[in-house]
């Protein structure tokens, strides 16, 4: 395994028979050789089956996943920032028509995350020194999938919920928060190959955000929340670090260019756009549409499109003085643009393969992204993103989307 700051990891992979059974396991410890500390990942399950109990239940899943890696690299103090999450959950899978060819599952998580937050304190004589702050919090989220799976007109329905209390950053300010989304999946399949056009619709909002309020009312300086939406999704929006980012806080290089699976579903590299007006604390909604073409080629055209209600305030200009040091300041005084531009979209082709390794190549922007890709003067090749979806990969997700081909 390897990221852009635990470089090099080297270990073991441990799974329990991939076959259903009443427990399972995967373990994959790792060493570091960027950081030098443990890293890796780990997951426990206990599946308790009842359908002679009821008719409507098929199994309870009672189990706890673990992981721990460095999520950022500060140079000027050699420092390795790490986050740790520790997630129990209770799993229960819903009874369906044996020839739906389906599943429906209502999962229940609570993330417990400890993560090392970078800083900046100004110093007149070294300009910037970094120091971190561990910050704790835990995140509450409830989620009910149903999923129809088979080679011809596949879909899957996600309703989620997502909060948080607890949460604070790394000057002890609150961070609460609590959102809700829905997601739709469907491709209309017109190939023997079971592909087709596929069709995505998201919705989220956000029910409250401390972290945006206080930005909002206090005029303090900094980026904006992670706990929003975006129309793209990053390692900075990635708040239950769900998924895996090569260089989840890089903000120029190869490893920004990777975009994540999720929210408004914009294909945008990671760099700046916490910084970008695609982000909302109010409400998104968006549209994903990618198609396969007749020849063999895994060449896909895309087309995305959202909405992102404008919620934050209006930027300024960057402060000098400020103890972080070229970052933007915020009026506190400044009003809601509720008629700025809201809409986004973009279009291009993709490269895809299997759907576990992808690049995005934009050839149609709107008029904010054009503008957010020129403020980065940047190439046009700095425009192009991958994604890479390594859950895809586990033997034991391998077997499970296998099956649902039957």
């Amino acid at each position: 395994a390897w990221n852009n700051y635990d470089k090099t990891m080297l270990g073991v992979a441990l799974y329990s028979n991939i076959l259903p059974s009443n427990f399972d396991f995967s373990l994959a410890p790792m060493y570091s050789f960027g950081s030098k500390q443990l890293s890796g990942v780990a997951d426990f399950n206990y599946h308790i089956y009842t359908d002679n109990l009821t008719s409507f239940l098929h199994s309870v899943t009672i189990g706890a996943a673990a992981k721990q890696f460095s999520q950022d690299f500060r140079p000027s103090s050699a420092s390795h920032l790490r986050y740790t999450r520790l997630s129990p959950q209770v799993e229960f899978e819903f009874n369906t028509p044996s020839t739906s060819n389906a599943t429906a599952t209502l999962s229940l998580r609570n993330h417990f995350i400890w993560s090392q937050d970078g800083d900046y304190v100004y110093d007149a004589v070294a300009q910037k020194v970094d120091y971190y702050i561990t910050s704790k919090r835990s995140i509450q989220e409830v989620a009910y999938k149903y999923e129809k799976g088979g080679k011809y007109n596949p879909m899957s329905v996600t309703l989620q919920a997502q909060s948080s209390l607890d949460a604070k950053d790394a000057f002890g300010e609150s961070n609460a928060f609590a959102r809700a989304s829905a997601e739709l999946k469907y491709r209309v399949t017109y190939k023997k190959n079971g592909d087709g056009l596929d069709i995505r619709l998201f919705a989220g909002s956000m029910i409250f955000d401390a972290n945006a309020q206080r930005l909002k009312n206090q005029g303090l300086y900094g980026s904006f929340s992670p706990f929003g939406y975006g129309i793209s999704s990053n390692g900075y929006n990635d708040i239950a670090f769900d998924q895996y980012f090569f260089g989840r806080n890089d903000v120029e290089g190869i490893w920004s260019q990777q975009t994540g699976v999720g929210m408004g579903g914009f294909k945008l590299p990671t760099a700046n756009t916490q910084a970008f007006g695609g982000n909302t604390t109010g409400v998104m909604a968006a549209l994903n549409l990618r198609a396969a073409l007749p020849f063999k080629l895994p060449i896909k055209p895309y087309l995305d499109v959202a909405y992102a209600q404008a919620t934050l305030p209006v930027l300024l200009e960057q402060n000098p003085n400020s103890p972080r040091k070229g970052l933007p300041i915020i009026d506190k005084d400044a009003k809601i643009d509720n008629d700025a531009d809201q809409l986004f979209y973009q279009g291009g082709v993709q490269l895809s393969i299997s759907d576990i390794f992808t690049v995005n190549f934009p050839l149609l922007n709107s008029t904010q992204l054009e503008q957010f890709y020129n403020s980065r003067a940047t190439g046009y090749f700095q425009r192009v993103t991958f994604s890479v979806d390594l859950l895809k990969l586990n033997p034991r997700n391998v077997l499970k989307n296998a099956l649902k081909g039957f």
